[in-house]
């Protein structure tokens, strides 16, 4: 990876009305060890503790960006440098140490392949429980389950458990669920490209007509093409740290993180 200074001093117009995420100098304190990080996360709950433990690490430091609608901002950097860290603080799954995150948008939803489904239920059941968690409202549950099933192409499997779907299935129904809901902005930590090639189209015609309403995303990716195909910024994170911020065909061939 390339040895520029990290970059700190990225600007933030907190005026610039377009602007939907405004990350200032955010900071994350993890802890490597279990007993630690139960400690950790309970601290940070009750009383915002930063006092330094054994086995502390800062996972992020310093991180200031902003994400304005219709942007579709890619995080890139390799592995441990903090990326799927800063994604779960935008999805308010972490809390930050230090710093800010401000919304201005509240329909957001939070892509990730390990969302916990329930393998002995079918998958009917799961996509109501699925719905539930969504907050859907109850008359449009089943407009939910149906077009989520149509999408995710597995209207012939709803009764079927889903510990006898493919993990790529599994995937497909997730990602139908949550486009389903029609959001302003997407977080994704390397879920979009799966499924079969037929699959993979309807993903991508789903996403570009989500940018071409608006819709904003950040997107967490190792493929250099996924990050291509969908971003039109991109953000290098070194060891939880900004190192640079700009246009991904310059990123892309000023780092070779993905290579």
């Amino acid at each position: 990876m390339s040895q520029k200074k990290p970059n700190s001093t990225i600007s933030i117009d907190s005026k610039d009305a377009s602007v939907i995420l405004t990350v200032d100098k955010l900071g994350k304190v993890l802890n490597r060890s279990s007993r630690g990080a139960l400690w950790r996360v309970c601290s940070n709950i009750i009383s915002n503790n930063s006092r330094k433990i054994k086995n502390d690490f800062e996972a992020l430091k310093e991180v200031s960006f902003t994400l304005k609608k219709g942007d579709s901002l890619g995080i890139i950097g390799a592995n441990g440098a903090g990326k799927s860290t800063l994604l779960k603080l935008l999805a308010g799954a972490y809390l930050p140490t230090k710093g800010k995150i401000h919304w201005s948008c509240e329909n957001r939803v939070y892509l990730e392949r390990k969302l916990r489904l329930y393998n002995d239920l079918p998958v009917i059941l799961n996509l109501k429980t699925l719905g539930i968690l969504h907050g859907i409202a109850p008359k449009l549950q089943q407009s939910f389950i149906d077009e989520t099933l149509e999408f995710a192409e597995l209207s012939s499997l709803a009764k079927t458990p889903l510990s006898k779907l493919s993990s790529g299935m599994k995937m497909r129904l997730i990602l139908a669920s949550y486009l389903w809901l029609d959001p302003d902005v997407i977080l994704i930590d390397e879920a979009l490209e799966v499924g079969d090639a037929k699959f993979r189209d309807l993903i991508r015609n789903r996403m570009h007509s989500f940018f071409s309403k608006g819709g904003s995303a950040v997107i967490v990716s190792h493929q250099d093409k996924l990050i291509r195909r969908y971003c039109n910024k991109l953000l290098v994170l070194d060891q939880g740290r900004v190192l640079d911020i700009g246009k991904p065909d310059e990123i892309l061939a000023r780092y070779n993180i993905l290579r």
